[in-house]
């Protein structure tokens, strides 16, 4: 607290005999009463004067919850609970603008994150700032490399680029695990049409398997080139003469002759 006398005495704060300035300061942590002695120097006459300082209690802040850990686009939201009288704080200003005594935010980055509030109590004008502090979880993040087939083939996926060796992996709704490739049979039943081929469809769910299991969910499909359609003419020969074959259904494609009976 700061006091401050006229210009045209001298003052003893401390009642000690020692006359100083108009101005005096006091760091109080209860309430107080402090007695100035005033001098007049052209006529040596003093005056004395008391005054009570009181001490205001400021408010007091807690949050529920009194910490969070949260996925990577999630929101957190916190309350802040204070105390009655004056250690009650009625007006809330929040690091992202609210001013109630909750509020719901959504960060942006990941790692520790901190929201401010300062609650004021309107009687007495005291404040007091407080942190809520809290943890981010960054989601897993990878690509897949995805090798078609054509039906009745193999579809392969695997894992090209994982920011981390320590995720697992649930293919197509399936257990938890560290393997990072998937092999299935493209057939009629798990691909579906698209155009002039089929589509194999695929889910690969990715988590952290430390702390806060973070999922991430990719989705994807692979080409499934259907089988060619092959006709072959020229089967009917004379005995003891060649036969004479040819082949159509593959508008760009080889072909491989070979003799069955071999």
């Amino acid at each position: 607290v700061e006091l401050e006398g006229s210009d045209a005495y001298k003052y003893d704060w401390n009642n000690d005999g020692s006359y100083e300035g108009k101005h005096n300061s006091y760091k109080i942590t209860q309430d107080t009463t402090i007695t100035v002695v005033a001098k007049d120097e052209n006529t040596n006459c003093e005056s004395s004067l008391s005054t009570t300082v009181r001490v205001n209690t400021v408010p007091t802040i807690s949050f529920v919850p009194a910490t969070a850990t949260i996925c990577e686009g999630e929101q957190v939201t916190v309350r802040a609970l204070t105390g009655t009288g004056l250690a009650a704080a009625q007006n809330w200003l929040w690091s992202d603008g609210s001013t109630t005594d909750a509020t719901t935010y959504t960060p942006v980055m990941t790692g520790e994150n901190k929201l401010s509030v300062r609650g004021t109590n309107t009687g007495s004008g005291c404040y007091t700032d407080a942190e809520f502090v809290f943890n981010v979880v960054e989601k897993p993040v990878i690509t897949i490399k995805e090798t078609a087939a054509c039906l009745n083939g193999n579809i392969k996926l695997e894992v090209d680029y994982a920011k981390s060796d320590n995720y697992e992996y649930s293919w197509n709704g399936g257990a938890w695990t560290d393997v990072k490739s998937f092999t299935a049979k493209a057939d009629m039943g798990n691909t579906v049409p698209s155009a002039d081929i089929r589509k194999y469809e695929y889910t690969v769910k990715v988590r952290n398997k430390s702390g806060l299991g973070c999922d991430n969910v990719l989705t994807g499909s692979v080409d499934v080139y259907p089988l060619p359609v092959l006709t072959i003419t020229g089967e009917d020969v004379c005995d003891g003469s060649y036969a004479d074959l040819r082949a159509s259904g593959v508008a760009n494609g080889t072909y491989n002759w070979y003799d069955a009976s071999d």
